[in-house]
């Protein structure tokens, strides 16, 4: 069965892969949704905000530095091997509003299980990801012609609000919705709201 029209979701990293289908799909798309949404990273008002091991990975990505791929891989054993511990070492990294979601029990199984799991390429496939994400994204947000919809915690950390702002600026008729205190996970408590969102454009 082939699928004619439709829409796209793409949660924190998954934001670039939803715009870009919005910029070359756009015949065929509805609507977007950026969901906390890292934006263009060329632009320093990106790290506004953002923790700092995220402007590390960020930037030496943008340089392809070989330096990216033993901090992913150190990450990732270390989640592999304690989860349980790396899940406990989360608040430096996130706001209050980020941690209540993860301590709920079925998030935090989720979070576990999905550490535990990971497959012997996963840091290859996250640091190929961050490259692209960081490197230049080959069209311009102010050619995207489809609605997109921008969902955004103010009080996150990993992805600032200020990446969903920006990416606001340069989408012509993007609508920003700015939630207050929430943090990265805020999609979770929201999808309900966004995927209606996206039924009815």
């Amino acid at each position: 069965m082939e699928i004619g029209r439709f829409a796209v979701m793409g949660i924190s990293g998954g934001g670039p892969h939803a715009a870009v289908c919005a910029a070359l799909l756009g015949g065929r798309l509805t609507a977007a949704a950026i969901v906390s949404g890292v934006g263009p990273l060329s632009d320093p008002r990106a790290f506004d905000g953002m923790v700092r091991l995220n402007q590390i990975l960020a930037k030496l990505a943008r340089r392809r530095s070989p330096v990216v791929r033993a901090l992913v891989t150190a990450q990732v054993v270390v989640a592999r091997r304690w989860p349980g511990r790396a899940i406990e070492l989360m608040p430096s990294q996130m706001p209050e509003a980020d941690m209540a979601i993860v301590r709920r029990p079925e998030v935090r199984a989720l979070f576990e299980l999905d550490a535990a799991r990971s497959s012997r390429t996963t840091a290859v496939a996250a640091v190929q990801d961050l490259q692209l994400i960081a490197g230049d994204w080959g069209f311009e947000l102010g050619d995207i012609t489809v609605p997109v919809h921008l969902w955004q915690g103010d009080a996150d950390r990993n992805v600032p609000p200020n990446h969903a702002r920006l990416q606001h600026e340069a989408i012509p008729g993007s609508v920003l919705q700015e939630v207050s205190g929430e943090g990265h996970l805020m999609g979770l408590d929201h999808i309900g709201e966004i995927l209606e969102t996206l039924k009815g454009a």
